[in-house]
């Protein structure tokens, strides 16, 4: 692989300070002009020690400096470390206090290499390293500058002197960047405050400059004050994250006011220590108040209820005993009425609060209120329709049980009669009287049909036995001997998986497998052998069943209507029935607590699903404690 030769990120020849570019042996392979004009020849391949003896760089203390004490060759090694202050000699013989700095660079194959630049300090020995130590130790962005004046001798701006690797992060600045740049180049968003700091500085004033700036999608807080020789430091402090913080504050506290607002809710708060009390608004308006009106606890206390104030104080007296487990906290919840103060307003107010404990002792008590009348009202709405709704079922369930089992006798005459006519007179009289005759005993037997589909159906509610763990193999085994007969010559299969024990009337249960057995025999097609199949399969603490056919299927417009009393999709003549039996089915299983329903294909058949309860495991028995009976004696 072809690596191209470092380069800066800065252009050598853009850097007002000399500056120079080194192989990873330290050898230079690149100086600007200010830097061969500083040394009067070309630096262009020295080595560090040769590069120490051409510019004759010194110590400020005098003694010739080593290479492994220049920057450069800490920053070879990956390093960048504090730059230090150097001595040279230029080419006129005048002898410059520079501030040695160098950061470590690498080619496109990891090689590494340093670009190291001098500044003129021109301070006395030893205060510029101290700087660097401090800023270099600054967990903050830190730097200075020194300000700049144009030919009227009007300061403009700032040129970097130094910068701490913590201030170029917080700019997303490189080193070199830092030393070219001025102030304004790289801290956007200054303005005028800047530019009457720097003018202040350089007139010789103490100043000082605190301000916020957005920078790069970040929050900084940028402080500056002047020090001496028209010199400013900058502080660079990243705050994005507290300023994101404050703005999320700033913005749930909007919303929880809102949603208080619209949710009609009260926020209060008991100062235990000081004994002050913070009532808003809304809990004045549940108390019968208007806004600002003056509120105590006592008067809070004589506005609830006669009937519920005992309780009420005898809560406040539990909420505030601490906790046995030691918490910090202890959270209450409550329902009482009020009557209005000064409406007279009776209202139902929930509430909900915490009291907090420090040091075992209740030191604040904070809370909501809301008024909840509405709810409460609603409620014993509903509590009655439900009560008269099920007065009016009980009632329905008797008429319909009083009205089929006592129209049966007369029904049964009516048949009996009527067949014993037909049997005696027909062909006695004419044709007509024949057909009538046979409409007469057609029709009372239909209509003892649906007297007796009638009476079952108000039987599953009223002859129901509590469900008990049943065997739900047994109730099909049941049901398929009650249909040997029809399902023997319709030549059918019935395939039936393990089945489970569930929660059920086991008679009931036993209906509902006949009931969609003999549906499916029912709606068979007669040019292919009836086949069904019985499966169960556990889902959670619920066992779903399935009972399929190939039979004549139904259409997805009619899934819900078939299982409605006395609904049928056939005409009498096509299929006999009342079309009660899945109605019986979906009344069954209601009273189970589970849930029928259907998925069919036309001309394919159809799946009858419905769910019971699975049986719950026993508790394992508690062994008694060693030296106890199983009742608890010793």
């Amino acid at each position: 692989m072809h690596c191209p030769p470092i380069t800066a990120a800065v252009p050598l020849s853009a850097m007002r300070l000399p500056a120079l570019l080194h192989r990873a042996d330290g050898t230079v392979s690149a100086a600007n002009a200010r830097a061969e004009e500083l040394a009067a020849r070309r630096l262009v391949g020295l080595s560090l020690p040769a590069l120490i003896e051409a510019l004759s760089i010194r110590h400020p203390r005098g003694r010739i400096l080593l290479p492994e004490e220049l920057p450069t060759a800490r920053a070879l090694n990956g390093e960048e470390g504090p730059a230090i202050e150097i001595e040279v000699t230029g080419t006129d013989g005048t002898e410059y206090r520079l501030r040695a700095s160098a950061v470590p660079l690498r080619d496109e194959c990891g090689v590494p290499g340093a670009l190291s630049t001098w500044q003129d300090v021109g301070t006395s020995p030893g205060d510029g390293l101290e700087l660097d130590r401090f800023f270099d130790l600054m967990p903050d962005g830190a730097a200075v500058c020194e300000v700049q004046v144009n030919d009227a001798g009007q300061p403009i701006d700032c040129r970097f002197l130094r910068a701490n690797s913590s201030f170029r992060a917080g700019l997303d600045a490189s080193a070199g960047e830092t030393v070219e740049r001025t102030v304004c180049d790289l801290v956007t968003g200054l303005g005028e405050q800047w530019s009457a700091t720097i003018e202040r500085v350089a007139d010789g004033e103490p100043t000082g400059l605190d301000t916020w700036i957005e920078h790069a999608g970040r929050y900084l807080n940028v402080t500056a004050f002047g020090v001496a020789d028209r010199r400013v430091a900058v502080l660079v402090r990243d705050e994005t994250g507290r300023r994101q913080t404050e703005r999320a504050l700033a913005e749930n506290e909007v919303r929880l006011g809102l949603a208080l607002d619209s949710a009609t809710i009260g926020v209060y708060e008991w100062d235990l220590v000081t004994g002050e009390h913070r009532w808003d608004d809304r809990i004045r308006e549940h108390l019968g108040l208007p806004p600002g009106a003056p509120l105590s606890f006592e008067r809070f206390v004589a506005a609830v209820h006669p009937d519920d104030r005992a309780g009420l104080q005898a809560g406040i007296a539990e909420e505030l005993v601490p906790p046995v487990d030691g918490a910090d906290f202890r959270d209450y919840r409550g329902e009482y009425r009020v009557v209005g103060i000064e409406d007279g307003i009776e209202r139902w107010i929930e509430t909900t609060g915490r009291t907090i404990f420090r040091d075992g002792q209740a030191v604040r008590v904070v809370g909501t209120m809301i008024d909840v009348s509405q709810a409460r009202l609603s409620e014993a709405r509903l509590q009655e329709y439900a009560a008269n709704l099920e007065r009016s079922n009980e009632d329905l369930e008797r008429f319909a049980y009083v009205a089929s089992h006592d129209l049966q006798e007369p029904l049964r005459s009516i048949v009996s009669f009527s067949q014993l006519l037909d049997r005696r007179y027909r062909g006695r009289l004419d044709a007509d009287a024949d057909e009538f005759l046979r409409f007469i005993v057609e029709g009372g037997q239909r209509m003892q049909a649906l007297v007796q589909d009638l009476l079952r159906i108000s039987r599953v509610e009223t002859a129901g036995e509590p469900p008990v763990p049943t065997d739900a193999q047994a109730a099909v085994e049941s049901a398929l001997h009650a249909l040997e007969t029809p399902l023997a010559e319709a030549g059918a299969t019935v395939t039936v998986a393990d089945l489970p024990t569930v929660m059920a009337d086991p008679a009931q249960l036993e209906q509902v497998f006949v009931n969609l057995i003999g549906n499916a025999l029912k709606y068979r097609r007669p040019e292919v052998p009836l086949a069904v199949r019985v499966s169960a399969s556990r889902r959670g603490d619920w066992w779903e069943f399935v009972v399929a056919d190939n039979g004549i299927g139904i259409s997805p417009e009619y899934f819900d209507r078939i299982f409605v009393i006395f609904q049928r999709l056939h005409s009498k003549d096509e299929y006999e029935g009342t079309g009660i039996g899945l109605a019986v089915v979906r009344r069954i299983i209601d009273r189970h607590g589970g849930r029928v329903w259907v998925e069919s294909t036309p001309g394919e058949g159809s799946t009858f699903f419905f769910t019971l309860q699975a049986v719950r495991a026993a508790a394992p028995p508690v062994e008694p404690a060693r030296g106890e009976t199983e009742d608890g004696s010793r």
